[in-house]
């Protein structure tokens, strides 16, 4: 046997060759808990899981049979016929008819051959001019225009030649004021009636419509904001044109608000008619107003506004 060396007091002493370390008993104890621990917390998971998922189905199935609509009987309603109203007057008896649940029959309607909707029948149209009764209208409107025009032209010259003095002489020509108003033609370049207008009211004329009886739609400031009065022709002085041309007179009437009058007369103010005179007489030559048939003045803008100038004459023979 061999001797052992003694093992000196303080010293560790070494563990013998093969022997297994030894683990605190509180450590084995530890480690058992933790595998438990873990296997809980798995076994509940689960559990909860299964639960939720089963809680959900039930909720669904649940849910689906409540929203069902509720199972409605078909009823039909009978025609009200006389026995059956007989019946219903008192309690319900045997002799009510029976309600019949059959659908009634509709007939389809036949469909219509197809050749038959490409047939087409001859119209004989008959041979004439489909404007001649147009024509014939027109010509008669134009022609009761062309006398009220006539008619309410002499009215106002007859009504002019007491208060201007002289004769007219057949409507062009003649002597005095009444001579002047009938041979003189005032033209005017517009396009539109308010230029119509501001040329005549640059001028400083009026201008009148016929009304009813012998009064007179007169507008004054005629290059401003147009006035109306009815007037007569009894105190009416001044020497005057007539426009019987209702493409000319026609728009200024109607942007007036008048109608559809025969005639506008346009007054002129007394030195205008004198400044006519003195271009007349020295149109092309000195000369007497017993010489003049007709002379046509026509508007143009001058540097205050209007002005009248000759563009043609006729001399008599």
């Amino acid at each position: 046997m061999a001797n052992q060396a003694p093992q000196r007091a303080g010293q560790p002493r070494s563990p013998s060759a093969g022997a297994a370390p030894s683990v605190p008993p509180e450590e084995q104890h530890g480690e058992h808990r933790d595998y438990d621990s873990w296997y809980s917390a798995l076994a509940s998971f689960v559990f909860h899981f299964c639960a939720t998922f089963v809680v959900m189905l039930l909720a669904e199935n649940w849910t689906a049979e409540e929203t069902l609509p509720p199972a409605v009987d078909i009823v039909q309603v009978a025609e009200a016929t006389s026995e059956f109203n007989d019946a219903a007057e008192g309690l319900p008896t045997d002799d009510i008819p029976e309600l019949s649940v059959d659908k009634p029959s509709i007939d389809k309607p036949t469909p219509t051959p197809a050749e038959a909707l490409n047939e087409v029948v001859p119209v004989d149209i008959p041979n004439f001019d489909p404007t001649a009764s147009d024509d014939r209208q027109i010509n008669e409107v134009l022609e009761r225009a062309r006398q009220a025009a006539a008619a309410a032209k002499a009215a106002v010259a007859g009504k002019m030649a007491d208060n201007l003095g002289g004769s007219p002489s057949g409507g062009e020509g003649g002597t005095g004021r009444s001579g002047r108003a009938a041979r003189w033609v005032l033209t005017f370049d517009t396009r539109t009636p308010q230029d119509y207008l501001k040329q005549m009211g640059g001028l400083g004329a009026e201008v009148a419509f016929p009304d009813r009886g012998d009064r007179y739609r007169y507008f004054t400031d005629l290059a401003g904001s147009p006035k109306s009065s009815l007037r007569d022709l009894a105190s009416e002085n001044r020497i005057y044109w007539v426009d019987e041309n209702p493409q000319s007179y026609m728009p200024v009437a109607q942007h007036l608000g008048v109608g559809r009058p025969p005639i506008m007369i346009a007054f002129l103010p007394v030195d205008l008619e004198q400044q006519m005179l003195k271009l007349e007489l020295a149109y092309n030559g000195p000369k007497q107003e017993e010489d003049v048939e007709q002379t046509v003045f026509k508007a143009v803008r001058s540097d205050n506004g209007y002005k009248v100038i000759v563009i043609d004459q006729t001399l008599r023979n």
